[in-house]
């Protein structure tokens, strides 16, 4: 038997505020979309760069510009009507691809997580383990993973259903605790403890290594850091480790508010007012965001990408501009 979902509308509130609302989003689409479309075309056009590490960075990329597309946009336009603006259908599909996005970012930023764990501690073993043609095996799986888990709430596991105070559909609360129970286990307590774990590995391994560079003395450190004025590779991997150590911590940060919520509300512990976890979801949806710009805040290859695109947008505009001109000359005449 098919549930039927409640649309409530969203709580009347200043023009003022409903205003600063849409301006974040729009801010958070706008910035979202310039770093990840960014990521993705500076891999593309740098051959050099189109490694194993970065394809997963781009496929992180993607999935942030799905959820930015598709779910941000959405919530854009609920945010000015104060209602959902389709139907219960529409509201399920809504609910099914923002938890396969979401499912999609979450594996993507474990399996990074992994792939920099072999790259520092079994360096050994990562060109076999994370190789072009299994990567690849890795994406693929993951989004069927992905995919695959959001679809059972359509089937009668649950349901979705729209949260007014998060202007977008997802799981409604208390539809089913043992598909809840299977998802928190399965894609947040196991991936937060993947990352703990390769993180602390990581971490053990650089101290072991700094240990030895500091008995062998200065002077060998620096015939071991440079080689004809370049830094080694094991240096340039813990430079990258740390980015992606900020990555991470800025991602797990940005969750954190919306999973206690989530868990108050499903205990049935306190009031949540609806301001609150409207400002969880927009923190949450920030990590779309932050992801390229940390990664690529270093990298000279990604900033000549943002001046390129930026030399576009200038050259579009110049062009309407002269054309617009060119149009009123022709109105005198």
């Amino acid at each position: 038997m098919e549930n039927s979902i409640e649309i409530p509308t969203l709580n009347e509130e200043p023009v003022f505020i409903v205003a600063l609302q849409v301006i974040f989003v729009l801010l958070l689409i706008i910035f979202g979309l310039i770093g990840n479309f960014s990521a993705c075309a500076m891999v593309y056009t740098h051959r050099h760069l189109q490694t194993v590490p970065n394809f997963l960075i781009v496929n992180l990329s993607i999935s942030d510009i799905l959820r930015i597309a598709f779910t941000l946009l959405v919530s854009t336009g609920v945010l000015i009507k104060r209602q959902w603006i389709f139907n219960e259908t529409l509201c399920r599909v809504n609910g099914c691809y923002t938890l396969t996005f979401l499912l999609a970012s979450l594996m993507s930023v474990t399996i990074i997580s992994a792939n920099r764990y072999f790259l520092i501690v079994r360096p050994s073993e990562s060109a076999t383990f994370f190789s072009k043609r299994r990567t690849r095996a890795m994406v693929v799986l993951l989004w069927f993973l992905a995919v695959f888990s959001a679809l059972p709430p359509n089937f009668g596991w649950g349901h979705y259903g729209f949260f007014a105070s998060r202007a977008t559909c997802f799981i409604a609360v208390g539809s089913s605790y043992s598909y809840t129970t299977f998802l928190v286990l399965a894609f947040i307590a196991t991936p937060f403890s993947v990352l703990i774990w390769c993180y602390f590995k990581i971490y053990m391994a650089i101290r072991r290594s700094r240990r030895r560079v500091m008995e062998q003395g200065v002077r060998t450190l620096a015939r071991t850091l440079s080689a004809e004025g370049k830094e080694s590779r094991i240096h340039k991997e813990v430079k990258v480790a740390k980015t992606v150590l900020l990555l991470i911590g800025v991602y797990i940060v940005t969750w954190i508010p919306i999973l206690v919520i989530h868990f108050l509300r499903v205990a049935r512990i306190g009031y949540i007012p609806d301001s609150v976890d409207l400002a969880a979801a927009f923190l949450m949806s920030m990590s779309c965001v932050t992801n390229p710009w940390i990664y690529g805040y270093r990298n000279r290859h990604f900033r000549d990408q943002l001046r390129r695109m930026l030399c576009i947008t200038n050259r579009v505009t110049h062009l309407v501009e002269r054309q617009q001109v060119m149009n009123n000359i022709g109105h005198h005449k």
